[in-house]
């Protein structure tokens, strides 16, 4: 993903809303791990288990990063319909 200027445009990646502490977490944490490496070799729950976090932690920063991944997924589909002129 590249880095924006906020406020350059209309474009979601230009325009974040604001992020919490927790947020921010997740975020660095995904930017880091959401990768194919991770994802083909099924590290993922490894390193969750790394962060000992509690249980109630655990799954709100689960919740966070299913939704970090939801919005990357969405922000690029819509990147590569406007890209070849599809709404």
């Amino acid at each position: 993903m590249a880095d924006c200027e906020p406020g350059g445009s209309d474009h979601p990646l230009d325009n974040p809303p604001e992020m919490g502490e927790g947020d921010l977490f997740a975020w660095n944490f995904y930017q880091a791990n959401a990768t194919g490496f991770v994802q083909d070799f099924a590290l993922m729950p490894q390193l969750l288990n790394d962060l000992n976090l509690g249980e109630g932690s655990k799954s709100l920063l689960l919740r966070k990063l299913s939704l970090i991944h939801a919005s990357v997924l969405r922000i690029q589909r819509k990147e590569i319909e406007d890209k070849h002129g599809r709404h």
